[in-house]
């Protein structure tokens, strides 16, 4: 019984979701924001274009709302994926890096009318009279097993 148990483990854990090590990272390294934090006011929304990961062609763009902001603001960032890149992006992150308060990662709702878009709120955190300028890094993966081309010889 012990061992049709362990069998049992086996498969359900292998039946589970592919894990991010499938992922491969499809845009830019660079496709950033730069957010200050703790401003008296609100600043402007920021947009940024998102390119692949040479950099040479741009795949779809990320929108700030608004781009900066007194500590306890709601920001909202948008991903528009481009039409011809929209089904091979299966995840879109956002990594905050605050400096000393650390780098912490958001993962995007992907909307369930367009497959392009993605959103998430984040709100910016601090202690009273803090001013920091934090870094927004937009991450876009592809699942490299399910996007493979192969070579059948025919």
């Amino acid at each position: 019984m012990t061992r049709l148990f362990g069998i049992f483990s086996v498969l359900l854990l292998s039946c589970g979701e592919e894990s991010k090590t499938d992922y491969t990272l499809f845009n830019s390294e660079t496709d950033f924001f730069e957010v200050e934090v703790g401003t008296e006011t609100t600043g402007e929304d920021q947009l940024i274009e998102l390119h692949s990961s040479t950099g040479q062609v741009i795949v779809g763009t990320a929108t700030l709302t608004p781009g900066s902001g007194p500590i306890g603001t709601e920001h909202r960032l948008v991903i528009e994926v481009n039409d011809n890149w929209q089904a091979q992006v299966v995840e879109a992150i956002v990594l905050v890096d605050s400096g000393e308060r650390g780098i912490e990662e958001f993962t995007l709702q992907r909307d369930s009318a367009d497959a392009g878009y993605h959103q998430v709120d984040i709100i910016s955190v601090g202690d009273v009279g803090e001013i920091r300028t934090d870094t927004f890094t937009i991450q876009l993966f592809i699942d490299e097993t399910s996007t493979q081309i192969t070579d059948t010889g025919l």
